[in-house]
């Protein structure tokens, strides 16, 4: 599998949460708060190896490809804002069921950019074999994020596991480098201002 191929996949996987969590009836809260934690830490992990890895070698596809890349580190930023406030909200905020409807929207206009021009880009400039290089270090720093997360749980035993169950009683509680060709320029209008990439990332 090359990096693409991984990160369609995480997409897929993503937008097959956000359904699952619509398709709940009301009364589902505690599956709908798994679902929610599952959601959370799988843009977690997608968001670190687009940034640490893939971004900074897609931009190895030419000026189009690093625009893209430094519009997607802003649409990250705006995720993660929106993120942390349902990560917060209670479960009877009146807000809360349009903050999800605002972060799927997000998420989905941000997947159909990656998936209609960055990955064209990057397939049209980078070779096979770095694409399989970047996904082989992608894939290993899934695994420590992974890993990560499950020995935080294990090495904190019942507290981080507590750490869940609260929010959710919370919230249920009564209110209270090789390319192949020359890219080209981006042909928008009102394009984007850029930012340096160092100063974008979290």
């Amino acid at each position: 599998m090359d990096a693409i191929a991984m990160l369609k996949q995480d997409h897929v996987k993503v937008r097959g949460l956000f359904k699952r969590i619509e398709e709940l009836d009301d009364d589902a809260t505690d599956e709908r708060e798994a679902l929610f934690d599952e959601l959370v830490q799988s843009l977690k992990t997608h968001e670190t190896i687009e940034e640490e890895i893939f971004y900074p070698a897609a931009k190895e596809a030419g000026e189009e490809a690093e625009e893209i890349v430094m519009e997607s580190y802003e649409e990250h930023h705006l995720a993660d804002h929106l993120r942390e406030q349902l990560e917060q909200a209670d479960e009877d905020d009146e807000t809360r069921v349009a903050k999800l409807s605002v972060l799927k929207e997000l998420v989905e206009h941000h997947i159909e950019e990656e998936e209609g021009e960055l990955f064209r880009e990057v397939q049209k400039e980078l070779d096979e074999e770095r694409l399989a290089e970047i996904a082989e270090q992608m894939q290993e720093r899934r695994e420590e994020l992974e890993g990560a997360s499950v020995g935080s749980g294990a090495d904190t035993g019942a507290a981080d596991e507590g750490e869940g169950d609260a929010r959710r009683a919370k919230r249920a509680a009564p209110k209270r480098s090789t390319a192949r060709g020359k890219a080209t320029t981006r042909g928008k209008s009102g394009a984007k201002k850029k930012k340096p990439a160092s100063s974008s990332k979290r």
